[in-house]
């Protein structure tokens, strides 16, 4: 059935060359990152290569590929501080601003403005 999106026998997946030069070009970019982060995992031994066997390298189904050694980097614990830190200050101009209101329109009404 045409444009099915349901995964049975009828669903085709289509190959690179199907794709508009658009998303080849986005496949394309994210299959050099995966290979980068891979080719990362291998060290040289004498003459050759051989792999870690850290396991490091995870997938998502979102299409992001993520180390685990980032997790615990520098940059990404940086990252999650300032994030905390936006949500809490939000939180709090949140709170106390519904504070200052209330409190405003209380002294409001205790003056005869509605």
């Amino acid at each position: 059935m045409a444009g099915n999106t349901e995964d049975d026998e009828d669903t085709v997946t289509p190959t690179l060359e199907d794709l508009s030069a658009e998303d080849r070009t986005k496949i394309e970019a994210k299959m050099k990152e995966l290979a980068e982060l891979m080719l990362g995992e291998y060290v040289r031994i004498g003459d050759g290569f051989v792999n870690r066997g850290t396991g490091s390298t995870i997938f998502t189904t979102t299409t992001k590929v993520i180390s685990r050694s980032f997790f615990s980097s520098p940059e990404f614990k940086q990252k999650v501080a300032t994030k905390v830190e936006e949500v809490i200050s939000r939180m709090f101009t949140e709170i106390w601003g519904l504070e200052i209101e209330s409190r405003v329109k209380a002294k409001l009404e205790r003056l005869g403005f509605s």
